[in-house]
């Protein structure tokens, strides 16, 4: 299991789900479903699409399931001044990555969506690097990420962050991969 990454990178926090998120528990699962149904934010992540408050907090309570079954660490991303959310890392570890995914024996999967206010401001150019080197401090050696071919600025954001083309992942996507020293 790995520890809850907390980032502060003015004006954005990265964090796991943390008792203070319950507190605002309403709130939270709103900011949630405008995410998951933003058209830009899930243009090539349709399969993340929610479409109802119901959906979200359902997706909330899983998130905080499979955190604590080390199954999948999802983090926020949220506005540091107002605590509200603007995005979501999800950190796979190998043995679900595996279930899902023909990857590298030992590398950790990371996914990662932003609300479409927040794209083209390089929060997740500045943000994946404190990322990955708070993984890399857990002893995390390497980490995959899948991109659609047409997903240019995510393709961007993986490469500035030091991931490199690993292959053809699927009709659809590729597989980059970055080895943490």
């Amino acid at each position: 299991m790995i520890k809850p990454i907390c980032l502060d990178y003015e004006p954005w926090q990265i964090h796991g789900i943390r008792p203070e998120e319950l507190k605002r528990h309403k709130q939270l699962i709103k900011e949630i479903h405008q995410v998951l149904t933003d058209q830009q934010t899930l243009q090539y992540l349709p399969e993340k699409r929610i479409h109802a408050l119901a959906e979200a907090e359902s997706w909330l309570s899983t998130a905080i399931l499979n955190y604590y079954c080390a199954k999948c660490y999802t983090h926020l991303i949220t506005e540091r001044s107002t605590g509200k959310l603007v995005g979501m890392i999800d950190i796979i570890p190998p043995e679900t990555s595996r279930e899902h995914y023909e990857l590298p024996e030992h590398s950790y999967f990371i996914e990662f969506y932003l609300n479409s206010n927040h794209i083209g401001k390089n929060l997740m150019s500045s943000m994946l690097p404190l990322v990955l080197n708070a993984m890399q401090e857990q002893g995390i050696k390497s980490v995959a990420a899948v991109v659609n071919r047409q997903n240019h600025a995510a393709k961007k954001v993986l490469m500035r962050s030091g991931f490199s083309y690993d292959r053809r992942f699927d009709i659809l996507q590729d597989l980059y991969i970055v080895t943490l020293n």
